[in-house]
């Protein structure tokens, strides 16, 4: 028998023993004890769509206003970045 054979058998017993109304073993076949329910949960909410291409503002809205944007793409970014930050901290520091 070769792995994938194998692997095969091992999830489909592993599979059978955990749908409804499966095969107690362990402690519940011991005991007598009924098995746990099942989750009522909703879950937060679909896997996402990994064919997509997604574009800026599909998934959450954007954070930054046109200016902010207009400003990260400007060359003397850096220093205006810069700048910000300081008076930022400066404000903090009161």
């Amino acid at each position: 028998m070769d792995r994938r054979v194998a692997l095969k058998w091992i999830s489909s017993a592993t599979a059978a023993l955990s749908m409804p109304g499966g095969l107690a073993v362990g402690a519940a076949a011991k005991s007598g004890l009924t098995p746990a329910a099942e989750p009522s949960g909703t879950g937060y909410g679909p896997d996402p769509d990994i064919t997509k291409i997604y574009k800026p503002g599909d998934l959450w809205p954007l954070t930054l206003s046109d200016d902010q944007r207009a400003l990260r793409h400007h060359p003397a970014s850096g220093r205006a970045v810069a700048k910000c930050i300081g008076c930022w901290c400066a404000r903090l520091r009161r």
